[in-house]
């Protein structure tokens, strides 16, 4: 990406640029607040809950190569994003920065992913790997037929990261949450306008 010179100029722009380039070290400040970090993989893992939950939930991410353990036990079928996030996970160079793993069903290849590291969790216990967990919603359609399921789903998710946390969500607490991620994705929604236009930036 190549940066504007106005970019370089600006407090916000370089504040972001330098969490997501040096994310290890903002994750590990969450830790050293006494928080609980949680890693979400895919679209549909209900941050809310989670930050009701006090914990906070951060996007996973990957690592370069080479990815030894990703070799080992994922099969060819798996591109290059799948399998760093696969070594990223298992490699343990990040295991402090990793109180728990949450994935949606939304994509084929993470629900593999829960799958494969759930199981070698419970074979090799001696890895200490987080403890894991899928959000599996179904798609809704027009007739909301699916609708009674979801929100079973979610009150089961919510029912664990209480177990994982130690704490109650209250009603209070998850009012809150949604409060505070509405904010965040209409914060989200107005940097990306900033991306369209003759002039944007």
């Amino acid at each position: 990406m190549v940066e504007r010179e106005c970019t370089k100029k600006s407090k916000a722009f370089l504040s972001l640029k330098d969490v997501y380039e040096n994310r290890e070290r903002s994750v590990a400040g969450i830790k050293a607040s006494g928080k609980k970090v949680i890693w979400t993989f895919g679209g549909n893992v209900p941050d809310e809950v989670i930050y009701a939950a006090g914990m906070v939930p951060v996007r996973g991410w990957g690592c370069p190569r080479p990815w030894p353990e990703a070799d080992k036990y994922l099969e060819l079928s798996f591109g290059d994003m799948w399998r760093s996030l696969f070594e990223s996970i298992m490699n343990g160079e990040r295991r402090g920065l990793m109180d728990g793993l949450v994935f949606s069903s939304n994509l084929t290849m993470l629900g593999k992913l829960y799958s494969y590291i759930s199981t070698i969790s419970a074979r090799e216990p001696e890895r200490g790997l987080p403890k894991t967990a899928l959000i599996d919603y179904e798609v809704m359609d027009q007739s909301y037929i699916f609708f009674d399921r979801n929100c079973l789903n979610t009150q089961e998710f919510a029912g664990l990261m209480e177990q994982w946390s130690g704490i109650k969500i209250t009603d209070e607490a998850l009012h809150e949450a949604i409060a505070t991620y509405n904010e965040y994705r209409q914060a989200l929604r107005a940097f990306l306008d900033l991306r369209r236009g003759e002039n944007c930036r």
